[in-house]
């Protein structure tokens, strides 16, 4: 399936209906850190980031000049060279073709990750999903054992609009 493009343009362009989501992800981050914001559209999360956070955004599409840009369904993932505190993917997941190879690199950019989805419990209207224009259908048990056979330990720490915002952190090896 093929990421639209024309869709995400659109949303760099003014707040999206969703905006509120990010509110609720931002205060969970704290004052300092530094912030990758994954699918980051109009990048209205920044303005709800404590004035301490520097922000770095990272979409399909250039929202603003400092956007890195990424298209995670044609495999155009650059490297950072860098990690950051947190990763932010709020409503990203829902449009990625390989959740599995997603979640291996985003956890892989940050300390931690906070990352939005509406599990199949929360619209199981198929048809509607893809509408939505969303490519995978996972439930919450199929979700939180993805985490698990990532090696990441994930809590479910809010709910926005019938989406689970999780906390992820890559899981302590057993001694």
């Amino acid at each position: 399936m093929e990421t639209d493009i024309g869709r995400w343009e659109r949303t760099t362009r003014e707040p999206p209906s969703w905006d509120e989501r990010n509110r609720v992800i931002a205060a969970f981050i704290p004052d300092g850190a530094s912030v990758l914001d994954v699918g980051a559209g109009h990048g209205t999360l920044r303005s709800y980031l404590a004035p301490g956070c520097t922000y770095q955004p990272m979409d399909c599409v250039p929202g603003t000049p400092q956007t890195i840009l990424v298209e995670f369904n044609k495999g155009q993932i650059p490297a950072l060279g860098r990690t950051y505190d947190v990763v932010v993917c709020s409503g990203i997941l829902e449009y990625i073709d390989d959740p599995a190879g997603f979640l291996r690199t985003v956890s892989g950019w940050g300390e931690r990750v906070l990352i939005s989805y509406v599990t199949l419990e929360s619209q199981p209207d198929i048809a509607r999903r893809r509408v939505n224009g969303w490519f995978n259908d996972l439930t919450r048990t199929e979700l939180e054992r993805l985490f698990a056979t990532l090696g990441l330990d994930a809590r479910q720490i809010a709910e926005w609009g019938g989406q689970a915002i999780y906390a992820i952190t890559r899981a302590p090896c057993a001694s």
